[in-house]
Order: C-alpha cells, then structure tokens, then sequence
C-alpha cells in the first residue's frame, strides 16, 4: 500500500538538507556511525527526489 505524501516545500528540504549534510565520515566514527549518517542523507536526498517529481506533477498528493 502507498501512502501518498503530503505537499513538500522547498523549504523544508532545504532546511534538512542543511541539518543533515552530506559529509565524509571522520576516521574516529564506527561503522554503526557511518550509516546512521548515510541514513539521515540518504533520506534527505529522497524527498529532495519527490519534491522534484511534485514540481513535474508526477506523483499524486494527499491534497489533490
């Protein structure tokens, strides 16, 4: 079942893509640290993906 996502601005990715930067991982990080932060990014860039198929009007909303 897919849920279908709210209306996304560009301001809220903008926001989280500042929050959660992509970054090289330190050499004092552990593994489980290393994809914790992929995670955050990996996420980020998925919105930033939908928020590009909304703007082409490629993907149905919750509000219409």
């Amino acid at each position: 079942m897919v849920v279908p996502l709210p209306r996304l601005s560009e301001q809220l990715v903008a926001a989280l893509a500042a929050q959660f930067p992509e970054r090289s991982a330190e050499l004092n990080w552990n593994e489980k640290e290393v994809w914790f932060y992929a995670g955050q990014v990996s996420v980020v860039r998925w919105l930033a993906l939908k928020l590009e198929e909304q703007e082409e009007g490629l993907f149905n909303l919750e509000d219409g």
